[in-house]
């Protein structure tokens, strides 16, 4: 079903809970509101990783790494890609739940703590915001929960760069569509943080910019 492979159970990131490293102060907040706040790309630390759509077409680091592409889908990601605005808003888990790293990054420089969340309970009242009336396909992936990839290789097998079709069908592929790209940007990040097993609940929202007005 199209809400399990945008929202990832427990049975797909193999494990039944997941870990957000906070300070005590967050911990207060999240008890009080009964929420989770969700922070802009913008203003996170590894924001790059909202580029990593152009490293995976970057066809100098493709040859370097041996990773097979086709130039024709290579320009077609570009096309679907420039001049968009791909700010989402995150909120990130680890599957590790004692994690030297995080502790100092992310718990507070070692004061923190490692909040562990069932992932099918977290998913089940994630399902319950996707109930959309709209029947425009971008709507449905406006939130989601899924696991990060870090290995270049299945980053691209994600974009599929080695893959392009230029003949008409009545399949469009998810990967083929700006709202899309914009769905998978969210889950690839570099392999130097592949320590960190991140998991991340994104929401996209619909942004438009018209003059100095920005709606969203």
């Amino acid at each position: 079903m199209l809400k399990d492979f945008v929202l990832e159970g427990s049975e797909t990131i193999g494990q039944e809970e997941i870990f957000h490293y906070t300070s005590v102060e967050s911990l207060f907040k999240i008890v009080e509101s009964k929420s989770l706040r969700l922070c802009s790309t913008k203003f996170m630390n590894d924001w790059k990783v909202m580029l990593m759509i152009r490293d995976v077409t970057n066809e100098t680091l493709l040859k370097s790494k041996g990773i097979p592409y086709n130039p024709e889908r290579i320009n077609e990601i570009k096309r679907l890609t420039e001049g968009a605005n791909f700010e989402s808003f995150i909120i990130s888990f680890s599957k590790r739940e004692d994690s030297l790293n995080q502790w100092g990054f992310y718990g507070d420089n070692t004061k923190g703590l490692s909040i562990g969340f069932d992932v099918d309970r977290l998913k089940s009242r994630l399902e319950l915001l996707l109930l959309v009336t709209s029947i425009e396909a971008k709507n449905h992936f406006k939130l989601s929960m899924k696991s990060v990839i870090y290995d270049l290789e299945k980053q691209c097998e994600e974009l599929s760069v080695n893959e392009y079709r230029k003949e008409k069908k009545k399949t469009i592929r998810l990967s083929e569509t700006d709202f899309g790209l914009s769905f998978y940007a969210n889950s690839l990040k570099s392999g130097y943080f592949s320590d960190e097993k991140e998991v991340r609940i994104v929401y996209n929202p619909n942004i438009t910019v018209t003059g100095s007005q920005i709606n969203i």
